[in-house]
């Protein structure tokens, strides 16, 4: 069964991450296409998806906050 509250955090997560999508990092951007790709649909949440991208939002963060490029740093 699909829980919907997961599903509506899952897609709000995305959003955020579509909107500094190019301040991403190579392999962020791979596992976000990925994530957003396997979570088109209401389905099964994999444990583990919704931290991944809470931790590529927060480097996103701390990137931004050393001025850092991701594809230089």
């Amino acid at each position: 069964m699909t829980n919907l509250v997961q599903f509506v955090e899952i897609q709000r997560l995305l959003e955020e991450i579509e909107a500094v999508e190019d301040k991403l990092a190579p392999n962020e951007l791979e596992m976000y296409r990925t994530l957003k790709s396997r979570h088109a649909d209401p389905g099964p949440i994999p444990f583990g998806d919704v931290t991944c991208l809470e931790v590529i939002l927060r480097n996103v963060a701390i990137r931004k906050g050393y001025d850092m490029a991701p594809r230089k740093h």
